[in-house]
């Protein structure tokens, strides 16, 4: 049996109304074959296979149809349907398998036949169903995927300068915006908001404490502010000369250590105190003489200033470094260097 084809392809359509149907990734198929330098009659059995290759290459889909009626030799297919993602920019190569209808295998007719364009259109219908014009972008509406002018559907604008993006309204990520940028995070989840320098953090919010961290990926105080400093000589906040200092540590302080002049003034405490760095605790220890203290902090100190509490103007009170993080104090007496127990505030800076 000798069999010769030719191919025609022709989409198939499905009209659409009010309500729009996908006309699908289908196609009719039809092709002539002849028997013998005859045009073939009877009931045929076909195969077509699809392949992104002119020969050889592996099967990508494939249709089978049992007892084709072919008569004077045409083949008509009203449906070969192989799906859409066959139709991925690619070539496609059919390749038509026959036989007489339950007879003996099947006979593949060579060459292959090249898909043209126009299959692919189909594609396009699923992506826009409106025509899309240059400049549109498209959104599914639930139904149809419909195109609309970019700037009619979206609230962002592409700038000419270098491609920025720009938006004269609200943002919101996670919510629905009631700030010019509102950002939520879930309770537990990632933090709402991080900016990296390669890969140091420099400023983050905290999901866990609600607190901002800068400088470093430190975890803050909660609904409070952490500034990373790495040493004496580093991680300086720097202010206008007409600005306050920041405030690391306030310390209202009794320093005494057993009796003066009789009278027994009970050990050094603190009265209260304010950590404005990470919530460590402050400790206070007497010192190894009467009217001396030790006072440590979590962290390292630079500078501090002293003054004393009450209206005592005999009295004075002095600090020196012991260490990195602690300060050794004392009262005494201006006129003649004696030691005396004061009250006394404590300022770090």
């Amino acid at each position: 049996m000798k069999i010769i084809q030719t191919l025609l392809f022709t989409l198939f359509f499905i009209s659409t109304s009010a309500f729009s149907i996908p006309a699908g990734s289908g196609f009719s198929y039809q092709g002539q074959l002849t028997d013998g330098g005859s045009p073939a009659n009877g009931n045929y059995d076909i195969i077509i296979d699809a392949y992104k290759l002119s020969s050889g290459g592996s099967v990508l889909a494939t249709q089978s149809f049992i007892a084709v009626t072919v008569s004077n030799g045409l083949i008509s297919i009203p449906q070969v349907d192989f799906g859409d993602a066959l139709y991925d920019g690619d070539e496609v190569w059919l390749e038509v398998s026959v036989r007489v209808t339950g007879g003996g295998p099947f006979t593949p007719l060579i060459p292959r036949q090249r898909m043209a364009a126009v299959p692919y259109a189909v594609q396009a219908e699923f992506l826009a169903s409106n025509d899309a014009s240059f400049g549109d972008v498209l959104f599914h509406n639930g139904m149809n995927w419909i195109a609309e002018p970019f700037n009619t559907l979206s609230k962002w604008i592409v700038s000419s300068v270098n491609d920025n993006m720009r938006t004269n309204g609200m943002v919101g990520i996670k919510t629905n915006p009631s700030d010019t940028l509102h950002i939520v995070a879930p309770i537990g989840g990632e933090n709402p908001f991080r900016v990296q320098v390669g890969s140091s953090t420099k400023l983050r919010v905290n999901n866990a404490t609600g607190g901002v961290s800068i400088g470093a990926n430190s975890t803050p105080p909660i609904n409070g502010l952490y500034v990373s400093g790495d040493s004496k000589l580093n991680g300086n906040i720097t202010q206008p000369a007409s600005a306050n200092g920041l405030v690391k540590y306030m310390v209202s302080a009794f320093c005494t250590n057993g009796s003066i002049g009789g009278i027994f003034t009970g050990p050094a405490l603190i009265n209260q105190s304010v950590n404005n760095v990470n919530q460590g605790v402050i400790t206070i220890s007497d010192g190894s003489s009467a009217a001396e203290c030790l006072i440590s902090f979590p962290s390292e100190i630079r500078y501090w200033q002293t003054s004393v509490i009450g209206t005592d103007r005999n009295a004075g009170v002095n600090c020196t470094e012991y260490s990195s993080t602690s300060l050794y104090c004392y009262g005494v007496k201006p006129s003649n260097g004696n030691r005396k127990v004061v009250n006394f505030m404590l300022t770090v800076y």
